[in-house]
Order: structure tokens, then C-alpha cells, then sequence
């Protein structure tokens, strides 16, 4: 069996099999691995997670958490076509439903300077002990090198801790045993919680063409990743988003909802949690979510500066408030963001990233006017949230809005020191706005952020631009250019899957976030000056050694 998984047989063997963990991208050419100067013989042969000699993949987590690693197949003789992968229930303390608990993805490749990488990962037709296809004729390349399949396994929270194993078969259509290899998964006693403590943000600017279903799905996959996934639902030039705010009938002094019954249709599902009922972390409602005030909604930018325009902001936003604590949604923040930029050429105002007098003056307007109808309810927690930019001066107009408004959300790149410098003078949240990069680069920022969130108090992660739209991922083709870096894939397509493909990326702010959870156990259990100085020393973290940064951190939480 060794000899089968690790492909190192003479004669006949049709593929060759090995595994890694989930840090690699793997080239389909050479079976190279992206992030790592190691020969890709010795990977093969044995790496931090695969034991090639006894053809043994060993993990370690504990409870409420995923691990994730990749299965490489590389063709020898005949090819890579009709594969099958399954995988027996894990056996130990007590037994683990494959079927349930572990999940396989088809890796797909994107082009990049005339060569293919790794990124969006395609749900294969099923998981657990049913074999799932991994090749198809109509998907990828007609003859590919070699085959990547992303494992992810979820250890439950009222699983005993211990040793599992199971066994996990590569086989031909027909039945044929191409190759087998074992998994012994250590699960370690502290459980992750179900709730978040770094709020992460997965924002789109557009909405979902499709169905009120799909939406759907794109929410329920953000969950799964300990994420909340948010459609911002104003567009530059102030139009609301289709079904992103009730209808209004009346003005001035007149104005009311006409009626809550599609949004809350829409919203309700997210908002008490009823849409996640069934997934990991249970009926959890979404962390935050945006309402949809804005320079033009409820009241009309023509009115701006009239005691018209604060009373219709004032009425509808107290409906608002009393609405959402009559339905008792109580858990998620609520927040208001105004997005208006003068190169829009919509309004004459810069409320993203202000600098000038005029556009600082309308926002402490806005706030004076927001202010109190946010407070008018004390169940519900209401915020007001500025895009702020760290340039020259800018703490300037820190200092002026401060007072003001709730969240700041800077840009990751610029603004890492001021959370530290100036963060603790006012109980506000400093976010950070992360840019994903592009296809070229490796996981290591989305998977550094939130350990750098907890290292410099900052209170949450916002991620823009993380669904393409316009190219979505299909079995037969692949739709994103080497600019492109989305965290989410929309496909629709003859498969049937209509819905989010997740990436590789999400797959790496996941693990990130279960980082964060098990620095705040470790937090607990050593003090945060030890969980500092460890931070310290493991951050910035190439994927290569995330592996030993992991196993430190282990240490601390139940060493």
C-alpha cells in the first residue's frame, strides 16, 4: 500500500499519489510546489503533514475547527481520467461520519503569465465515503498533468478527544484500487466558540444576479468560514440595491415604511440566524450588517442642509431601530456607511476618506443627525462607520471625527500604527480594510491578517471586492485575470451548481481566524504578554512555516 499511495512502483502504476498540507499551491505542470524552494521529490516523499514511507497523513486540531490539506495526483502511464476519491468514517474514541465531516474540492487553475495556478476550488459531486469524481472530460485541461483534490475535515465540538483514523481510497471507475493511504487525526480538547472574535467582513459592491436563493448561499458560505458576507447596499451614485431597503410612501413629517414584509423576507433569514440552522456553527445571525442610509435614502440629496432632510433621516432610522427590536434581532451591529467620492461624479462630496473641511463638516452633520434615533432603542446596537484614509495630516481629521463616529476602517497597508497610537483615547474600532492582492500572490496575507487584527488591538477585518461577478467559475472554463483576487467565485452553470465557489484564499483568512480563537484560549491560559511575545516572533509567516507556527501555538493553548 506504501508503495501504491507514494507512486514510487516501477511498471504499470497508472498515477502517482501524495499529499500535503493546505500551505502549497501545486504547478499542474511540474507538480512544483509555488510557495517552496524543497524539490518536489522530497515533498513527495515526506512533509510536514505526509508520511510517503507509510503512506500516512497525520493532523492535529481541536474541537469546532476545519483542517484542510490537498491530495496530488500525477499522472504516469495512462492519465488522470475517471478517478473517484472516498473516504472511510474515522475511527477512534468514538466514530466520525465521513459523509458529513469531510468535504472535497477539485482545485481549479487560473492562467498567469502563460502558465496555470491554483485558486478556486470546485465542490465535487459529493464528500465523505460515497466516492466523488474527480476528473470529467469537460472539465480542465483535455490532457492535465496531474489532478489537485482539496480535502477539508471538520472535527465536531462533542466529539472525545483522541486518535481517529480512517482510510482514504483513490480509485478507477469500475472499483479498480488505484491507491490508499490513512489519515490519523488528533483531536485535542479546548473547543473553538461558535461565536467570532475578530468581526470579518466579506464585502461586494454589486449585488447577486440571480435568485434570493443564491444570495443565500453566498451568506451561509461566509458562516462556514467565520465570516459575514455583506452586499453593500447603496452603489456610488446613491441608488439602492433592488430590495435592499422597504418602500417608502410620504414625506416630511408624513414619511413611513409602507410595508417591511420583502425585507424582512430578505434579511430576516441573516439576521436571526435561521439561514445557518444547519451549518457548523450553528443559528448564529450574521456579525454586522449594513442598513441603507445614505446621501440619497431615505431622503432625498436635494434636500440636504433643510430641516426636510434631518426629519426624514430621523423618522425612517427610528423605524428602523423599533422595527428591528420588535423582530428581536439584537445580536448583529448595525451600521451606517455613507459612500460618496467626488471622482464618482454623483455628489460633491469625499465622505470615503475625507480630508477637506467641507466633506468633515457633512459627516459630523450626518452624525448629529443619526446620532440620536441609533440610540432610541437600547436593545439594538447601531454604529456609524468612516472609510478613513492614513495620509499626511490625516490625524487631523481623526481628532475631529472621533467623537463622532464608531468604526474607522483603514486601508491595511498604511494604517497599522495608528490603532496603537491613538486607539485607546475613545472606545471606537479600528478596522482594517485588506486588500487580497492578485492571483500571482501567495495566501500569506490573508492568512496574517488576523494575527496582526490581534497583535495590534484592531477590533475587525474588512474585505472589498470579494466576489467576480462577471466571470465565474465553470466546470469547462476559467474566468479570472491575473488582477483578479476575489475570495468568492459565482458560478452558474450546466452542472447545476448556481452559487459561491469558494477559493483557496478564503480557505486561508478561515484558518487564520482559527488562529485568532485559539491565540485568545492560549490568552487565557498563559497571559496575553506570553501570547504577545510569541506573536511577535512568528508574524509575518510564510506559508511554508505555517506548520510551525501552528504547532506553537498549540503548545500554548494545552501545553
Amino acid at each position: 500500500m506504501a508503495e501504491q499511495a507514494t507512486g514510487m512502483r516501477s511498471g504499470a502504476e497508472p498515477a502517482r499519489i501524495w499529499c500535503v498540507g493546505d500551505w502549497a499551491r501545486i504547478d499542474p505542470l511540474t507538480g512544483r510546489v509555488l510557495e517552496s524552494d524543497i524539490p518536489p521529490d522530497t515533498l513527495r516523499q515526506s512533509n510536514e503533514i505526509w508520511d510517503g514511507g507509510h503512506a500516512l497523513v497525520v493532523l492535529k486540531g481541536v474541537r469546532n475547527e476545519f483542517l484542510s490539506f490537498q491530495i496530488v495526483i500525477e499522472a504516469l502511464e495512462s492519465g488522470l481520467r475517471d478517478l473517484f476519491v472516498s473516504a472511510q468514517d474515522l475511527e477512534g474514541p468514538a466514530r466520525l461520519d465521513a459523509a458529513r465531516h469531510v468535504q472535497f474540492f477539485r482545485e481549479i487553475y487560473l492562467p498567469l503569465d502563460g502558465g496555470m495556478v491554483p485558486d478556486a476550488l470546485w465542490p465535487m459531486d459529493t464528500g465523505g465515503s460515497r466516492p466523488a469524481s474527480i476528473t470529467d472530460p469537460d472539465r480542465g485541461p483535455s490532457e492535465p498533468h496531474l489532478v489537485v483534490v482539496w480535502v477539508d475535515v471538520y472535527i465536531p465540538k462533542a466529539i472525545p478527544p483522541g486518535v481517529y483514523e480512517s482510510v482514504f481510497r483513490i480509485s478507477h471507475r469500475g472499483g479498480y484500487r488505484l491507491s490508499e493511504f490513512t489519515v490519523r487525526l488528533e483531536v485535542l480538547e479546548p473547543t473553538l466558540p461558535d461565536s467570532v472574535s475578530l468581526d470579518t467582513i466579506l464585502m461586494s459592491d454589486g449585488p447577486v444576479r440571480t435568485q434570493p436563493f443564491t444570495e443565500r448561499e453566498f451568506h451561509r458560505a461566509a458562516h462556514a468560514h467565520r465570516s459575514t458576507f455583506a452586499i453593500h447596499p447603496l452603489l456610488p451614485d446613491g441608488s439602492l440595491l433592488q430590495g435592499a431597503a422597504p418602500v417608502l410612501r410620504g414625506v416630511g413629517d408624513r414619511i413611513s415604511v409602507a410595508s417591511w414584509t420583502q425585507w424582512d423576507e430578505r434579511f430576516g433569514p441573516l439576521l436571526d440566524g435561521s439561514a445557518f440552522h444547519d451549518l457548523p456553527r450553528g443559528s448564529l445571525p450574521v456579525s454586522r450588517f449594513f442598513l441603507p442610509f445614505g446621501l440619497d435614502y431615505p431622503s432625498s440629496f436635494r434636500h440636504w442642509g433643510t430641516d426636510q432632510y434631518e426629519l426624514e433621516n430621523r423618522t425612517i432610522l427610528t423605524e428602523f431601530i423599533y422595527h428591528i427590536a420588535q423582530k428581536g434581532w439584537i445580536e448583529p451591529t448595525f451600521i451606517i456607511r455613507y459612500q460618496s467620492a467626488k471622482r464618482y461624479g454623483f455628489y460633491p462630496l469625499d465622505l470615503e476618506d475625507p480630508v477637506d473641511e467641507a466633506d468633515i463638516e457633512a459627516l459630523l452633520s450626518l452624525a448629529a443627525i443619526m446620532r440620536t434615533p441609533m440610540q432610541s432603542h437600547p436593545g439594538v446596537h447601531a454604529i456609524l462607520w468612516l472609510d478613513y484614509a492614513v495620509r499626511e495630516n490625516s490625524g487631523a481629521t481623526l481628532e475631529k471625527l472621533r467623537d463622532s463616529f464608531d468604526v474607522f476602517a483603514i486601508h491595511a497597508e498604511k494604517g497599522l500604527d495608528d490603532p496603537e497610537r491613538i486607539g485607546a483615547k475613545k472606545d471606537f474600532e479600528f478596522w482594517l480594510r485588506c486588500p487580497t492582492g492578485g492571483v500571482a500572490d501567495t495566501f500569506q496575507n490573508v492568512h496574517d491578517y488576523p494575527w496582526i487584527a490581534w497583535q495590534r488591538n484592531i477590533r475587525g477585518l474588512c474585505f472589498q471586492n470579494t466576489v467576480d461577478w462577471t466571470n465565474g467559475v465553470s466546470p469547462g472554463s476559467v474566468g479570472s485575470e491575473r488582477e483578479s483576487s476575489p475570495l468568492f467565485y459565482y458560478s452558474r452553470s450546466e452542472s447545476g451548481l448556481d452559487g459561491p465557489v469558494v477559493s483557496m484564499r478564503l480557505k486561508a483568512l478561515r484558518r487564520g481566524l482559527q488562529d485568532y480563537e485559539l491565540l485568545e484560549l492560549a490568552s487565557q491560559r498563559k497571559g496575553v504578554e506570553a501570547v504577545r511575545d510569541f506573536v511577535r516572533s512568528v508574524v509575518p509567516c510564510p506559508p511554508l512555516k505555517w506548520h510551525e507556527q501552528r504547532s506553537g501555538l498549540l503548545a500554548l493553548v494545552v501545553g
